[in-house]
């Protein structure tokens, strides 16, 4: 499926990209292309893995790590919004991609990298308004779907 893409360039940079494509002998379109990176393909199956907790730290960070069965979603979402509705947005981070992974999809995993985050903000170096803002809330997600604080994993 394709998707439509409009980039807005004012004069400089516009008359900056088509030089760089008459240059190179391309079109707009295929100068825009080549400068995307390429990804390996992955199976659903590898960006879907499963890992246990032991296994987060060395796991990419798309696998998926299961939460509880039974969390409480309408708590879960009442936290979340704390933190996607704070007004300097501390935590909204955090909060979007749990509400994305586990609420909007009705998901029972979060990734390796969410998880990661929530461990951070559950276990957080530094002692200031911030940290002693999203630190509770964090610590109360993390007790909804995993019966406990978890462990701040640095890698």
């Amino acid at each position: 499926m394709a998707k439509k893409v409009l980039i807005e360039l004012n004069d400089s940079l516009s008359t900056k990209v088509d030089w760089m494509a008459e240059r190179l002998g391309c079109s707009l379109q295929e100068l825009f292309i080549s400068l995307i990176p390429t990804l390996p393909e992955r199976t659903s199956e590898e960006i879907t893995k499963e890992v246990s907790e032991e296994e987060i730290a060395g796991a990419d960070i798309t696998n998926m790590v299961p939460v509880g069965k039974n969390f409480d979603r309408d708590k879960i979402r009442k936290l979340v919004n704390k933190l996607i509705n704070h007004k300097k947005g501390w935590g909204s981070t955090l909060g979007k991609e749990i509400c994305r992974q586990l609420l909007d999809k009705n998901g029972k995993h979060l990734t390796v990298g969410t998880y990661k985050r929530l461990g951070r903000w559950v276990s957080p170096y530094r002692d200031s308004e911030r940290e002693r803002y999203v630190s509770p809330i964090a610590k109360d997600i993390s007790m909804e779907l995993f019966g406990c604080h978890i462990e701040r994993i640095n890698t």
